[in-house]
């Protein structure tokens, strides 16, 4: 590729870091192998494809119809973000999800993040939603972009294989109980503890913000208000261990 494209290709992907621009173009980036892999079994269309041969070690064939430019480091590096070269990097465009086209089975558990802020927290909860077999996570009042590099990375690209779509806390909770979903919310100062709660029907989790945790809204029409049991100096938990330890609580019932 001439020298010139090289800068057109570094600038155009720099400007997917800027949520405005992922919101102009419809674009993400994803970066590494892992995330890459995941993207393409998910069937997300694939608009580039960068590869670096010094540094890159395909686990796997890339699909022959997917466009790949190869690039020496010094322009992977300007397109990558921060130190960690993966030495792959594609520029997909992802179809988002409405909340009408999530399915909930009959026993499900559905994860409802509520105003989350951080993007390395949101990554976290969805690879611990794919491990846990969550039929869905929904985005509520969200703070943070879906598709922000830090959260297709933390996630490891899991982002593209859980159901996850954004919508408010009122059309949440209508669609919950349409699905006839029992709704616990998380709460340090609740008197129920998580385990004394039958979560072997369809369930939903509420987990929120990371300062301000779950609102009245969530706790005024929750089923069950429950706590995490705390036995040191700190009140709560992180709010990627509180959801983890949930959805697994949630799994553990389901599987009995």
């Amino acid at each position: 590729m001439p020298e010139h494209l090289w800068t057109d290709a570094v600038q155009g992907v720099k400007r997917l870091r800027t949520r405005a621009y992922r919101r102009k173009t419809g674009q993400v980036i994803v970066e590494g192998w892992p995330e890459v892999s995941r993207a393409l079994k998910a069937g997300v269309r694939v608009d580039a494809m960068y590869l670096c041969p010094e540094i890159f070690q395909p686990e796997s064939g890339i699909p022959e119809n997917i466009p790949v430019t190869e690039v020496p480091r010094d322009v992977f590096a300007a397109m990558a973000f921060g130190s960690r070269l993966k030495g792959i990097l594609a520029v997909c465009r992802p179809e988002p999800l409405a909340l009408a086209d999530v399915s909930v089975p009959g026993d499900a558990t559905v994860v409802v993040l509520e105003a989350v802020e951080k993007p390395g927290n949101l990554g976290a909860v969805l690879r611990t939603a794919d491990g846990a077999g969550v039929a869905a996570v929904i985005l509520c009042d969200g703070k943070t972009d879906l598709y922000n590099q830090h959260v297709v990375r933390s996630s490891i690209g899991t982002v593209f294989t859980v159901p996850v779509t954004a919508a408010t806390s009122e059309q949440t909770y209508v669609y919950l109980r349409e699905r006839g979903c029992a709704i616990l919310s998380a709460s340090a100062h609740a008197a129920e503890e998580y385990t004394a709660v039958d979560m072997r029907g369809p369930t939903a989790i509420i987990v929120g913000n990371e300062h301000a945790g779950v609102s009245d809204f969530w706790t005024r029409r929750s089923d069950h208000r429950v706590r995490i049991p705390m036995q040191g100096a700190a009140s709560s938990l992180n709010v990627t261990v509180s959801a983890s330890i949930l959805i697994y609580e949630a799994r553990r019932q389901k599987t009995l």
